[in-house]
């Protein structure tokens, strides 16, 4: 985490702090991941990119929260042009489903 921290105050950027709470989540788990996500949450500043809502549609589904989950993999879906990835977040909306 302290490298993330370090790249956030040298580049910040919301990719970089996409990319620190991806990291956040596989360390510390989705609640940590959603509330290092909060300050672009209120901006807004990633909303039309696909790994956004894809992160966010990870997040929300290992907290249970499949309705939302599934609203974020299809935002994703719909930000994305590439086929393998539609397909791969298909997939995970049907696990959500199933």
């Amino acid at each position: 985490m302290e490298l993330y921290e370090w790249l956030s105050q040298l580049s910040p950027s919301p990719v970089t702090e996409l990319n620190k709470a991806l990291a956040i989540m596989q360390v510390h788990g989705a609640a940590a991941a959603f509330e290092a996500l909060k300050d672009i949450l209120d901006k807004r500043k990633m909303d039309n990119f696909y790994l956004y809502h894809s992160l966010l549609g990870g997040i929300n589904s290992r907290l249970n929260n499949v309705i939302e989950a599934k609203v974020n993999y299809e935002n994703a879906i719909s930000f994305t042009k590439s086929d393998t990835e539609k397909k791969l977040l298909m997939e995970k909306i049907n696990s959500l489903l199933n």
